[in-house]
């Protein structure tokens, strides 16, 4: 079944940062490589939605317009394209 069908359910957890802020961040580098798991791509959605969906309850507005393609990034996860810019 495609996961575009499935409703986007966020727990309390995807709140969370998942890090200990005293600590280094670890530099592993930027690019997702197949043979280890650098970045966790499907929890990173999930924060930065829950973030972002948060945020809107906190606010007066029904809703978002996004025109920023970075804006659009962080929320969505789409990657629109360098023509764009």
């Amino acid at each position: 079944m495609s996961r575009a069908l499935l409703p986007n359910l966020l727990t309390p957890q995807d709140l969370e940062p998942n890090w200990e802020w005293r600590e280094r961040l670890p530099a592993s580098g930027h690019m997702s490589v197949d043979f280890e798991r650098r970045i966790d791509h499907d929890r990173l959605r999930r924060y930065r939605l829950a973030r972002t969906r948060q945020a809107l309850q906190a606010s007066n507005a029904g809703t978002l317009l996004l025109f920023d393609v970075n804006n659009i990034r962080y929320v969505s996860a789409t990657k629109i394209g360098e023509w764009e810019r």
